[in-house]
């Protein structure tokens, strides 16, 4: 999530069962950890059966992350906040989940056992590689270069498109600055191809509505076209 400093976002947790039905804790609590490190406790609301919600005021530029809690069932839920310096913040930047989606692999936890080691959690936590902090910064940065390429201001009837973009290119980043293998590499470069279609789109509405007066830069003219990895191939096997 991207906010203002001096936002104070609802942020909302919904449990429920496989069925879809509200799932109702004996406890349920939540933190904030601001970008210095301190931990404040949270009031939680609700606004019916398995419906919760905070508001963490957020003073301070930076990561900001929200914690979940619930006893009875067991559950955890981690949320990424960054804030930018006030008027800086973009109402259309994507969600860390919708980032998680063009990338669901990445959101296995490094900390899970058993039949949950390989099953995504959807979103991005303190324990997934990268974490929800790191996505944050990503997204942060991805709406920088997207309302460069789309053009400032971007108004409302391409927040949609732009908002699309900023996860894939948010995705893109993340699959490039955290490589694991080459197949890695060959998905990030297939999600920037689609963010820049959509990039594409979005600039066409944005200037048909009557935003991007400023100038964009070229893509091709942006740093990360440099960066590459290789993974040398397996050698022959050490005969002893």
């Amino acid at each position: 999530m991207i906010v203002d400093v001096g936002d104070t976002p609802t942020l909302t947790w919904r449990l429920r069962d496989d069925d879809g039905e509200p799932i109702v804790p004996t406890l349920v609590v939540a933190d904030v950890r601001d970008p210095a490190g301190q931990i404040t406790s949270l009031t939680v609301g609700s606004d019916g059966p398995g419906n919760f919600s905070v508001q963490p005021p957020i003073t301070v530029e930076g990561d900001w992350r929200v914690t979940w809690r619930s006893v009875g069932p067991d559950q955890v839920e981690v949320v990424g906040i960054h804030a930018f310096p006030a008027g800086e913040a973009a109402v259309w930047a994507p969600t860390l989940r919708q980032v998680a989606v063009h990338i669901p692999s990445r959101t296995r936890s490094q900390d899970s056992y058993g039949d949950d080691v390989n099953r995504p959690l959807g979103t991005f936590t303190e324990d997934t590689y990268p974490t929800g902090d790191d996505v944050s910064r990503l997204i942060g940065a991805s709406v920088a270069v997207v309302s460069g390429m789309v053009g400032r201001p971007v108004v409302t009837p391409a927040y949609g498109l732009a908002s699309a973009a900023t996860a894939l290119w948010a995705a893109y980043w993340a699959e490039l600055s955290w490589p694991e293998r080459d197949a890695d590499v060959s998905l990030a470069q297939r999600l920037r191809e689609d963010a820049l279609l959509l990039v594409e789109q979005a600039k066409a509405v944005n200037l048909g509505a009557g935003g991007g007066t400023e100038n964009q830069p070229d893509p091709d003219g942006l740093p990360d076209r440099l960066v590459s990895f290789s993974f040398p191939a397996p050698g022959p096997p050490l005969i002893l």
